[in-house]
C-alpha cells in the first residue's frame, strides 16, 4: 500500500531526519498489517483496518514533524504553525468516516448486532430470531432519527402494550450491559458505571412506585457499581468542569456543618455517561474535598416532574404524589397544558436532531439522546395530564422518585 504524504516545507537536519525516519516506521507498520506479521497483535474497532492507519499515519506526519521542528528551535517555516488552522485536514464525507470508524449506521445492521448481543447470553428470554415489529422499529428510528414517524406508529399503545415493549427494552439494556460488565466489572469502567446507573434508573421509573433508590439497591445488583460512581464522581471533581459552588446548607441533605455542596453538570463534565442517569444532581462533599452523597430528583421535563415548593424537602427525599407535575414541555411556551401533545412533541424541543449535514458527532449524540429519552416520554404517554392522581395509567409507570446515594461506605 503506497502513501499519499503531505508537502512539508519544514526544514533542518533534526526535522528532515525525523520525517525520513517517520516514513520509514509507517511502512513497516502497515506491511505488518497486510501480511500478518505479528499474528499476536489483537486489534479493535477501527485499528483493524489497514486503509485506516494509513490515513492515521499520512495525517499524523505534519503534527509529529511540527513538535520536532518547534523543539529543534532553528528557524524556517513550522516555527509559527496554527495548529487550528492545519494545513493537512481529513476530508471524509460522513459515510466514509462513518465506515473508517467500523460503524454502520441502518438499521439492518444494527439490528443484526443486537441478535448478535442477545445469542451470547444463555439465559435471555426473548427470542433474537422473534424480536417484535415495535423494537425492530425502534432500531430503524435509532438509525435514521425519525422520530415523528415512530410516535405516530406507537404514540397511541395501550397501557399494557407499551409496558411489555419498554420491558422487553430494558431487559435488551440489562442484556448488554451485563454481557459488557462480565468483560470489565461494572464499576471498573466510567462508561458502565453510567450507563448501569441509566439503566437502574428507568427500569425503576418505568416500573412505578415511586419511593427512593438507593446505593443499596444499586450494590445489590451491580456489587462494585458504586465504587466505580464514586471514582467518577472524584475524577469529575478533580477536573472542575460542570462543577458549581451552591452556598447551600449540608445539613439540610443528610451532611455535617463542616462539609459543603456543590452541583455537577454531568453533561458539561468530563463525565457525560452520568449525565443520562443524573443529569444536574446535587453532591454532599466532606471538608477534604472527597464525595459523601448524591442527591438529585429523577424526574423529566418531557414527562413527570417533582416539583418540592413548600413542601420542607430537598431533591433526593421521597416523592410523594402531591409533589408530581406535568412536564414543562407538556405545556406551551405561555405555559398553558396542550391537550394533544404527542410524545414526539415533547422531547422534540431540546431533544431533536441538528442536520446530518452538520458536526456528526453533535448529530450522533442527539440522535442517542432523542431515543433513550423516548421511553421516559412514552411512559406518560400522549396528551396532558394535570395531577399525577388524575393521569390514565393506573399501574405507576413513569412515576418519579429521589435518588439518595450514600458514598461513604466506597
Amino acid at each position: 500500500m503506497s502513501f499519499t504524504w503531505p508537502n512539508l516545507e519544514f526544514t533542518g537536519s533534526e526535522v528532515e531526519s525525523f520525517i525520513s525516519a517517520y516514513k520509514e516506521l509507517a511502512e513497516s507498520i502497515v506491511d505488518d498489517y497486510e501480511n500478518f506479521n505479528d499474528p499476536s497483535l489483537q486489534l479493535v474497532g477501527p485499528y483493524q483496518s489497514p486503509q485506516n492507519i494509513k490515513i492515521y499515519l499520512e495525517k499524523a506526519l505534519t503534527y509529529s514533524a511540527f513538535i520536532v521542528k518547534q523543539r529543534a528551535g532553528n528557524a524556517g517555516l513550522g516555527t509559527d504553525f496554527n495548529i487550528g488552522s492545519s494545513p493537512n485536514p481529513i476530508n471524509l464525507s460522513q459515510e466514509d468516516l462513518i465506515a473508517n470508524l467500523g460503524c454502520v449506521f441502518t438499521s439492518e445492521c444494527m439490528t443484526q448486532a443486537l441478535r448478535n448481543y442477545i445469542n451470547k447470553s444463555p439465559n435471555f428470554s426473548i427470542d433474537s430470531s422473534t424480536l417484535s415489529p415495535l423494537t425492530m422499529d425502534l432500531l430503524k428510528f435509532m438509525a435514521d432519527g425519525d422520530s415523528i414517524k415512530f410516535s405516530n406508529t406507537w404514540g397511541d399503545l395501550s397501557i399494557g402494550s407499551r409496558r411489555g415493549f419498554l420491558g422487553t427494552l430494558i431487559q435488551l439494556y440489562n442484556t448488554v450491559l451485563g454481557l459488557q460488565s462480565e468483560l470489565t466489572g461494572a464499576g471498573g469502567n466510567i462508561l458502565l458505571s453510567g450507563h448501569i446507573l441509566a439503566v437502574a434508573g428507568l427500569s425503576k421509573y418505568l416500573g412505578g412506585g415511586g419511593g427512593q433508590l438507593t446505593s443499596g439497591d444499586l450494590e445489590s445488583n451491580n456489587p462494585g457499581i458504586m465504587s466505580g460512581i464514586k471514582g467518577n464522581i472524584v475524577s469529575v471533581l478533580r477536573d472542575g468542569r460542570g462543577v458549581e459552588s451552591t452556598g447551600k446548607n449540608p445539613v439540610d441533605f443528610g451532611g455535617n456543618a463542616d462539609d459543603t455542596v456543590v452541583l455537577i453538570d454531568f453533561d458539561k463534565s468530563i463525565n457525560k455517561p452520568l449525565s443520562y442517569a443524573l443529569g444536574t444532581a446535587t453532591i454532599v462533599l466532606d471538608p477534604n474535598g472527597s464525595p459523601k452523597t448524591i442527591v438529585d430528583d429523577y424526574d423529566f421535563e418531557y414527562g413527570w416532574e417533582v416539583n418540592r415548593s413548600g413542601t420542607g424537602t430537598v431533591a433526593g427525599d421521597i416523592v410523594t404524589d402531591s409533589m408530581i407535575v406535568p412536564g414543562v414541555n407538556r405545556s406551551d411556551s405561555a405555559g398553558n397544558p396542550r391537550p394533544n401533545m404527542t410524545i414526539h412533541d415533547a422531547i422534540a424541543g431540546s431533544t431533536q436532531p441538528p442536520s446530518a449535514a452538520g458536526d456528526f458527532g453533535e448529530y450522533a449524540r442527539a440522535v442517542l439522546n432523542t431515543w433513550l429519552r423516548y421511553p421516559a416520554a412514552a411512559a406518560y404517554g400522549n396528551g396532558y395530564h394535570s395531577t399525577w392522581s388524575g393521569h390514565p395509567n393506573s399501574e405507576g409507570s413513569g412515576k418519579p422518585f429521589g435518588i439518595h446515594l450514600d458514598l461513604t461506605p466506597y
